[in-house]
C-alpha cells in the first residue's frame, strides 16, 4: 500500500519487504526495505530502490514514530522523518510525513500526507488514502494518490499470509491512463 499505517513493530522485531514495480513508462525497479524496531513506537527503515534498466539507485533512511496508539474503531497517528540520498550526484532530499489510521466497522482507512521539495525547490507534497478490508485470510485495498507534479493515481491490491511470517502482495493501478503494477513480499522475524 502507498498510504502507510501508523503501527510500528514490536521492540526487537524486524522485517524485510521487497517490491518489484512496473511503472507507467514501462520501466521496472526493485526495492528492498529492511525495518527494525529498537524501542516501542519507533521503526528504523532503510530503502534501496534500484531501476533495473540503469545502474542508478536511490537510498532512503527514515524513522517512523508512533505518536498515538489505536483501539478498535478509533484512530491513531504517526510521524515519519526521512532523507533520500540520490546516488547520481543529485544530492539529498529530506521529507516529513504524517500518517493516520482509523479502524471503522467496514475495514481500515489509512492516510499519508508527505511534505517534500524537489531539487529545484518546488513543493512536491502528496496525499494518499487507502481503504482496506479483510476477507478471511485475504486483505484487499483500494488506494489513491494525489501529487502536485503528477497525475492522480488509483489502484487496488490484495495480500495474504502464505506461511507464518511471510506475506505476499500484488497491486494494479492506473496513473494518467497508463497501468502500474507491482508484486511484493514481507518476511518478519
Amino acid at each position: 500500500m502507498i498510504a502507510d499505517d501508523t503501527t510500528t513493530q514490536v521492540k526487537g522485531v524486524a522485517h524485510i519487504e521487497t517490491m518489484w514495480l512496473r511503472d507507467t513508462d514501462g520501466s521496472r525497479s526493485l526495492s528492498i526495505i529492511p525495518t527494525y524496531s529498537p524501542w516501542p513506537g519507533l521503526d528504523l527503515v532503510a530503502i534501496e530502490n534500484r531501476p533495473l534498466a540503469q545502474g542508478s539507485k536511490e537510498q532512503t533512511l527514515q524513522a517512523k514514530i508512533q505518536i498515538s496508539s489505536a483501539r478498535f474503531q478509533d484512530c491513531a497517528a504517526a510521524w515519519v522523518l526521512g532523507i533520500t540520498v540520490w546516488q547520481k550526484g543529485d544530492g539529498p532530499k529530506s521529507f516529513f510525513a504524517v500518517n493516520g489510521t482509523c479502524d471503522i466497522p467496514v475495514g481500515s482507512l489509512y492516510t499519508s500526507l508527505v511534505g517534500t521539495r524537489d531539487l529545484q525547490g518546488r513543493d512536491v507534497s502528496s496525499f494518499s488514502m487507502t481503504w482496506e478490508h479483510q476477507f478471511g485470510a485475504w486483505a484487499a485495498y483500494i488506494e489513491t494518490v494525489s501529487q502536485r507534479t503528477h497525475k492522480p493515481y488509483l489502484g487496488f491490491g490484495v495480500r495474504r499470509d502464505v506461511v507464518p511470517g511471510l506475506q505476499l502482495e500484488g497491486m494494479w493501478g492506473k496513473q494518467g491512463g497508463q497501468p502500474i503494477f507491482s508484486l511484493g513480499s514481507r518476511y518478519s522475524f
